[in-house]
């Protein structure tokens, strides 16, 4: 059987090459038809939300105001994870986003539930979202 294939394509080389040159020609078609990116950011889809509260020590920080926008936080759709840091006078929250929910909609999401959290936060503190940017772009640029 194998050998009958070999002959097959020592007799009609003409084929075998015509073959071979539609697979390069298909080839370079798709390469140029394929959108390559250089650095492909692969970061996952977030929002970072940052309150300064200058004065506070960081166990005052996690209680009054890092909890309360956290909890406010808890079961916005397509939500991943929410994990934060309090330090001495700033609270940064982070949402982690499926990759299929839209950054700016995850963004609108988020700005909508911190509207319920600046009432359960000490007045004269204003989270605000973090800007549209991840660490890999910081360093690519």
């Amino acid at each position: 059987m194998l050998n009958r294939l070999v002959d097959l394509h020592l007799h009609h080389r003409w084929l075998v090459l015509a073959g071979l040159g539609g697979l390069v020609i298909v080839g370079l078609w798709s390469l140029s038809q394929i959108s390559i990116d250089a650095f492909p950011d692969l970061t996952n889809n977030q929002v970072v939300i940052l309150t300064e509260a200058r004065g506070m020590a960081p166990v005052e920080v996690e209680q009054l105001v890092t909890f309360p926008i956290e909890a406010a936080l808890m079961g916005v759709p397509g939500t991943v994870q929410v994990r934060s840091v309090s330090k001495l006078g700033l609270s940064l929250v982070t949402v982690v986003f499926e990759d299929s929910v839209n950054l700016y909609l995850a963004r609108q999401l988020v700005n909508e539930r911190l509207q319920d959290a600046r009432a359960r936060i000490p007045p004269g503190l204003e989270p605000s979202l973090g800007p549209v940017a991840t660490a890999f772009g910081e360093l690519y640029q």
